[in-house]
């Protein structure tokens, strides 16, 4: 990271970023929130029916959420 700050070049800051994030970068280790966003953009089910689906408790499906996407689902997704 500290080549970042020192590099003035656009495009090498580019490329040293996205070989940082590729080195560092974890996959899901849970299924849940993959599957949850699934259903909520192509099924339209509310948080209280995902948490049925995915067999998990409500709050625990919010935590999930916080953690792995860093935001909290809404009921309704298609509110501005």
């Amino acid at each position: 990271m500290n080549q970042v700050d020192t590099t003035l070049e656009f495009n090498k800051k580019a490329t040293l970023l996205d070989s940082f994030f590729e080195r560092n970068i974890q996959p899901f280790q849970e299924h849940q929130p993959i599957e949850a966003v699934n259903l909520i953009f192509k099924e339209d089910y509310t948080i209280l029916e995902i948490s049925e689906v995915l067999r998990i408790n409500r709050k625990t499906l919010l935590r999930i959420f916080n953690k792995h996407l860093n935001c909290s689902p809404k009921e309704d997704w298609g509110e501005t």
